[in-house]
């Protein structure tokens, strides 16, 4: 005892593990009841898993559960407080409550419905339950009441009418999902901060009519959910939507070696990632036709001035403008004729020729020979 005392300071949680393992079960014992004591809850869970001793200390995960519960509710963090209570149904009614009290009502209430719990009936309960319907209603798209529901995929027996059901269907969402985690993961999502594996959980798949939720651990080696899946996500008639979509298949694939065939093909297949990218480059492109249409616009007006302002006798610019018509002419009749030369002299003419007419005409009415040239 004296050396786990001296070991097991809280600086090498590791090591004193280690040492422990190797030491007899009464000495075991009470390394995980010290734990406790000073308080190192997640030590001690970590221990009593690590050593056998869940059943001599069935609530150390609930203790250490419950303590940084309260710790992620105090500093605000709502996927913390979900991540922790998630599978302990014991910590689900002080969950909800404590989201609703640092806030998160619309996510409180939600979970509520999910977890079956009674809020209590109290004026300031039904307040925060109205405002989080309220603020719901106004951020999240509401299902049509002839939606047909939600239906888990966890067994074989509802295989054949979710593929039917898809199958007949010109358009399904797909989407995947992670089981929470305390720590944030990476951007992959397939590992977390420890170091452990956060495989994919759950696979959505919904048409306009019904959704389906497919439980892949507990459907991993399934033949029937493969054939099923590899069915809808080559299908030419179904179109698939997704955001990453294509990513999110090939994930299911390494994940879950008996659903890699399925998930060599997804096709037809709309990204909204893809679609996005493209309207913004549509947005940006037309933006850009227009600041230079307005640029091209002021710089027409800025010479018709100029050239308005002091203009030159009519003789002159008609002269001026048969001129530079005579050598575009020349120009374009040669087939060996530089394209560069062509269009500035083809600006040049336009350009004087706009501005001459416009002045003549404005000074005074032209007729005859002379109009017909400015009218060129």
């Amino acid at each position: 005892r004296e050396v786990v005392e001296a070991v097991d300071d809280g600086s090498r949680d590791d090591v004193a593990e280690k040492l422990a393992a190797n030491l007899p079960r009464e000495t075991q014992l009470f390394f995980v009841e010290r734990r406790r004591a000073t308080s190192r809850l997640k030590a001690t869970a970590r221990a009593a898993a690590a050593l056998g001793l869940r059943e001599e200390f069935p609530d150390a995960d609930y203790e250490y559960r419950k303590a940084s519960l309260q710790s992620a509710l105090k500093h605000g963090s709502r996927q913390a407080a979900v991540g922790l209570c998630f599978d302990e149904p014991r910590l689900h009614e002080a969950c909800v409550l404590g989201l609703i009290g640092i806030g998160e009502a619309s996510l409180g209430l939600e979970l509520a419905g999910t977890w079956d719990i009674q809020l209590p009936a109290s004026d300031e309960a039904a307040a925060a339950v109205r405002i989080a319907e309220v603020a719901a209603a106004a951020e999240f798209f509401s299902l049509p009441a002839a939606f047909g529901g939600v239906v888990v995929i966890d067994s074989e027996a509802a295989i054949a009418g979710m593929r039917e059901a898809i199958l007949a269907s010109p358009i399904v969402g797909l989407d995947s999902e992670w089981r929470p985690t305390q720590q944030q993961a990476p951007p992959n999502g397939e590992t977390t901060g420890g170091g452990g594996r956060c495989p994919l959980q759950l696979l959505q798949l919904a048409t306009l009519e019904i959704a389906f939720l497919i439980d892949l651990p507990a459907m991993d080696t399934s033949q029937a959910l493969s054939s099923a899946l590899q069915a809808i996500f080559a299908s030419p008639t179904v179109v698939k939507v997704g955001c990453d979509a294509r990513q999110d298949v090939a994930k299911i694939g390494k994940t879950f070696p008996a659903l890699a065939e399925a998930s060599r093909t997804v096709a037809p297949l709309a990204d909204v990632q893809e679609i996005r990218s493209l309207l913004e480059r549509i947005q940006r492109a037309e933006e850009e036709a227009e600041q230079l249409s307005r640029a091209l616009q002021a710089a027409t007006e800025r010479a018709a001035a100029k050239s308005l302002a002091t203009p030159p006798p009519p003789s002159c610019e008609q002269d001026e403008v048969r001129s530079l018509l005579e050598k575009v002419a020349r120009a374009a009749a040669s087939a060996e004729s530089d394209s560069r030369t062509l269009a500035v002299l083809a600006r040049q003419a336009a350009a004087v020729a706009a501005a001459s007419a416009a002045a003549v005409v404005a000074e005074k009415g032209v007729d005859g020979p002379g109009r017909e040239v400015l009218d060129k």
